[in-house]
């Protein structure tokens, strides 16, 4: 009982530590790159990571709690950006997939702490599985939204390319404006990711 009440309390702490982290990345997350109303972070990097060595409920729990205090006015978004008018501009789709992504990769990569598991091939691989698939959920609603909200936003810059054209040319437009920018730098977030988690 004291032994699993410990347990827990770690657990909890670790959880606290991983949210207080994930928040502190927004300092580093100063980049707005051309042609696209998404900025780079590394928030992405920081939930997929400590989903994966916390597990999915942890790790999303850590997220959420990053989301909460987004969401209640701290500057923890990218750009150093707050509010539930942020979560609900062209952005919040993607905050929404790191929730998501934290939970699934989270799960995969399994619990208790990724750092108790034993090194080899097969954990190994896993890992990066789990990592890899987090990366890539975290566009599934981030496009969606995106695309969405660019449409209801006539005064967005970016709103004559959804205007009027064939869901193909949108959807051949979010891609690039909304996925291909981020393509490197998530590969090198992935490349220190996988090696920090085993």
């Amino acid at each position: 009982m004291k032994k699993s009440l410990k347990r827990n309390t770690m657990r909890s702490l670790a959880t606290l530590l991983a949210a207080t982290l994930i928040c502190l990345a927004s300092i580093a997350s100063r980049s707005l790159l051309p042609l696209t109303p998404v900025a780079e972070c590394l928030q992405n990097m920081m939930c997929i990571t400590f989903a994966c060595i916390l597990g999915g409920a942890q790790g999303a729990g850590a997220t959420g709690l990053f989301i909460l205090a987004g969401s209640l006015g701290l500057p923890v978004f990218a750009l150093s950006k707050s509010g539930i008018d942020y979560i609900a501009g062209e952005c919040g789709g993607y905050i929404m997939g790191y929730f998501l992504a934290a939970f699934i990769s989270g799960l995969i990569a399994g619990s208790p702490f990724a750092f108790e598991k034993k090194f080899n091939a097969k954990n190994l691989l896993k890992i990066l599985f789990a990592a890899s698939l987090g990366y890539a959920l975290v566009y599934v609603p981030g496009l969606f939204w995106l695309r969405r909200s660019i449409l209801l936003d006539q005064e967005s810059t970016f709103h004559a390319l959804f205007k009027g054209k064939s869901a193909f040319e949108q959807w051949k437009n979010l891609i690039r404006i909304g996925f291909t920018p981020f393509i490197f730098s998530d590969i090198l977030k992935l490349a220190i990711t996988v090696p920090l988690i085993t």
